[in-house]
């Protein structure tokens, strides 16, 4: 089910509220800047992979709103290197989540958990710790047609 208004769940968890929805962009004009973003900067899928926690994002989600928006799956999501995958090949431990990571590598969390860009800088650092460690990226999801 889709809905223009936030849960109290939704925005407990991610710190959005619904006066920040309602202002915001549709997700329409922000893929538009996204792909613009990605010509501008010469970004393709020669040159470009996503890191990922979890395959769900780019599995699951992505292309539910892709289909809901009517959008296209751009090609550089179509692959993409899950972290969590990376980290269990080093340290054979059963699923991590990100701050299981973290806290295992000696990376104390910044930001808020679930937020969008905490997320991400939190994942960077894990990812720049396990580069530091000499572990090698691979597509853990190989780009598919």
């Amino acid at each position: 089910m889709h809905s223009k208004t936030l849960s109290d769940f939704c925005t407990e968890l991610t710190g959005i509220t619904q006066d920040i929805v309602e202002k915001a962009e549709t997700i329409e004009a922000v893929y538009w800047h996204f792909l613009h973003f990605l010509a501008d900067n010469n970004l393709s899928c020669e040159n470009t992979v996503f890191c990922t926690c979890g395959d769900w994002d780019l599995k699951t989600m992505w292309p539910k709103q892709a289909h809901v928006s009517k959008l296209p799956i751009p090609d550089v999501f179509r692959g993409w290197i899950n972290i969590q995958k990376i980290f269990q090949n080093i340290y054979n431990i059963p699923r991590y989540g990100m701050m299981s990571m973290l806290q295992h590598l000696g990376l104390q969390h910044q930001g808020r958990h679930h937020s969008g860009i905490d997320d991400t800088k939190n994942i960077a650092r894990i990812v720049v710790r396990l580069m530091e460690m000499g572990a090698v990226f691979n597509y853990t999801t190989p780009p598919q047609a």
